[in-house]
């Protein structure tokens, strides 16, 4: 038996100020005037009630989502402020046009807010790592809340979304105008407007609205930028002809753009030869960024091809001295890196402006190597070479561990190797970490290897190998609490005893788990997610546990999905991000609220926290909106 007790509801108590009047037993009446025309068989029918308690259902819903956005001014999170409102007014939108619109004004008001106090934040961070007091440091991004918000405006108000882009560029003219300095042009920075157009328009490709994403991006490929190249190498996996198009026109407009510098051809040539790797060196540093799985070079027409290198030769070639160039975003080093790392490519397509290009190149470094940094090189033929980014092949790579000349050096070797050969799924990741010295590093590395193998274990349904891993490994608690719930779940109908004693084992790894650890609540959420599968009858019981655990861990916020697996050899830290979306609070309540909207608001208003209070609520409030307006 699961070991749970059921608990009267009755004893809950309301922590939020959200006030949530309707029930599962009363419904609004109807006007006495409707009702006085409406037969007295269809007031009593079965059919009439059920569309009653819908309509009273959805009335519920709309009501617990508009309070629910009013209470999120008052948030001490700008992010979940902005969150709660702009997803109350994606909610709405189809029942209180009118509120929804307000809603998302007041998300973007919040957002812009955040936005900028998050930027403030992370330049003085900056600041205070480059001065170098503190040594080594991770500078976490600058918040990018407005995007969420523009993302959903975009999806029902195209004319909404454009006023909050031009919003944002007033913003920039007047911050601009007021620190009375214009920013140099960088392709890789370009403005918050062109960067968050094509961010959005990046987004509704994605959900499959091409031709709506193109026309907002069209405003943001008049010039070359980074986010602009990788908009265009997805719309060409959706549309090749209609991406070639606009890149051709994109390409003229670079040949006689003054501001295309060398930043711009590199960018460029990624569509033509590297379109998941992006590789830039401007005045700000080399960037070598794989933005996307590995994509091969498109099959290009020769006339598409010769206008690339006929723009990028021009653009290369244009007659500027050394001191000229380093005002320009790639600087006097990156202008001669791109160069020297497209020459074979001309040699190949065009060996004339090669010769002008090579020439170009000896004047602009003097024959000096050490123009372009001596790290810099190494990069130079990033994204062409045929075994990079961990495909190294499998027997160059022991023969290196071979020649490794220490014990340290070879575990580490082995380390890496065995982190390669799991994510291209080679059977031989065990035998290689078996093989590390080091008994600390070798746990630690079977264990990234093993829970990853439990993970495609349980998506190929292969129970019984996952089963035996997870009892073998040395797992973390809660990697090991979810593995047991997850076989459970995909056991229910073939082996219900053995699922009932899986979710048993399942709870006993989350009670050894810290309660302050957020792995606590996480554990006990996928608990109250995979045991009423199980056994229905404790969908109820087992809620309260989940909720009191939360309510124990600061800080714990409901929207994780995935369950991270890391280890740490030297200074590489290899890390996978395994999908759990029974450890998302969102899944939860939505499954609560499909049963009973009413009794799992009551139990979503015991959650103390705003966060994880206001992922529930909002879950369960758009489950049941979602549902009506699927309806009609």
């Amino acid at each position: 038996m699961v070991r749970y007790v059921l608990t009267s509801l009755a004893v809950f108590c309301c922590v939020s100020s959200i006030t949530l009047t309707a029930s599962a037993q009363s419904t609004p009446r109807k006007p006495a005037a409707e009702e006085k025309d409406t037969p007295a068989a269809a007031k009593t029918g079965p059919e009439n009630e059920a569309a009653r308690l819908k309509e009273a259902r959805s009335e519920f819903a709309i009501q617990a989502i508009s309070s629910l956005a009013d209470e999120a001014r008052n948030y001490k999170e700008p992010s979940l402020r902005v969150r709660v409102q702009a997803e109350a007014a994606d909610a709405l939108w189809s029942f209180d046009r009118s509120r929804a619109r307000a809603l998302f004004v007041r998300a973007w008001d919040a957002a812009e807010v955040g936005d900028d106090e998050g930027r403030r934040r992370n330049q003085e961070e900056r600041r205070r790592v480059l001065s170098g007091r503190d040594g080594p440091h991770v500078i976490a991004a600058p918040p990018n809340l407005r995007i969420e918000v523009l993302r959903l405006a975009g999806l029902h108000d195209r004319a909404l979304a454009e006023s909050f882009l031009a919003r944002m560029k007033e913003k920039e003219e007047r911050d601009e105008k007021e620190s009375k300095e214009s920013k140099p042009w960088d392709p890789t920075e370009p403005p918050d407007i062109i960067a968050k157009r094509l961010q959005l328009a990046q987004r509704l490709l994605e959900s499959g609205d091409s031709d709506s994403a193109l026309l907002l991006a069209e405003p943001a490929l008049n010039q070359v930028t980074s986010q602009g190249i990788m908009f265009l190498v997805l719309l060409r996996a959706k549309n090749a002809a209609l991406a070639d198009q606009v890149f051709a026109a994109l390409l003229e407009r670079t040949r006689n753009d003054p501001l295309a510098d060398a930043t711009s051809v590199s960018l460029l040539s990624s569509y033509v030869f590297t379109p998941s790797v992006l590789v830039t060196d401007t005045r700000n540093g080399v960037l070598v960024s794989q933005w996307t799985a590995k994509l091969p070079p498109p099959q290009l027409s020769r006339t598409l091809s010769a206008q690339f290198f006929s723009v990028a030769s021009q653009v290369l070639l244009r007659p500027a001295g050394a001191l000229e160039l380093e005002t320009s975003s790639a600087g006097l080093a990156g202008t001669c890196f791109v160069i020297e790392r497209l020459l074979p490519l001309f040699d190949q397509n065009d060996p004339n402006m090669a010769a002008a290009l090579r020439g170009r190149l000896n004047t602009l470094t003097e024959g000096q190597r050490a123009v372009i940094p001596e790290p810099h090189r190494s990069l130079l033929n990033a994204g062409f070479k045929p075994q990079e980014n961990g495909e190294e092949d499998p027997d160059a790579e022991l023969a290196r561990i071979e020649r490794a000349p220490s014990t340290r050096d070879r575990d580490h070797l082995y380390a890496l190797a065995a982190s390669a050969a799991v994510k291209r799924s080679d059977p031989k990741a065990r035998d290689l970490a078996d093989k590390i010295d080091d008994s600390s590093l070798r746990a630690n590395v079977r264990g990234f290897i093993d829970f990853i193998l439990i993970s495609r274990f349980l998506e190929k349904k292969d129970v019984e190998r996952a089963l035996q891993l997870t009892r073998a490994s040395e797992l973390t608690h809660l990697q090991r609490a979810w593995s047991y719930l997850e076989a459970a779940a995909l056991l229910k109908s073939s082996a219900p005893d053995q699922a009932v004693a899986l979710v048993n084992e399942g709870t006993t790894e989350a009670e050894r788990i810290s309660v302050t650890d957020v792995e606590s609540a996480q554990a006990w959420v996928a608990i109250a997610k995979r045991a009423p599968e199980v056994t229905p009858a404790s969908r109820w019981a087992v809620v309260p546990d989940a909720i009191k655990a939360m309510n124990k861990v600061p800080g714990y916020r409901g929207d994780e999905h995935e369950i991270p697996v890391r280890f740490q050899s030297r200074s590489n830290i290899e890390m996978m991000q395994i999908p759990a979306p029974s450890i998302n609070l969102t899944g939860l309540f939505q499954t609560l609220a499909d049963e009973d909207i009413y009794r799992a608001a009551e139990l979503a208003k015991t959650i103390t926290g705003e966060y994880p209070r206001a992922i529930a609520l909002l879950a369960l409030g758009r489950s049941a909106l979602v549902k009506e307006r699927t309806r009609h």
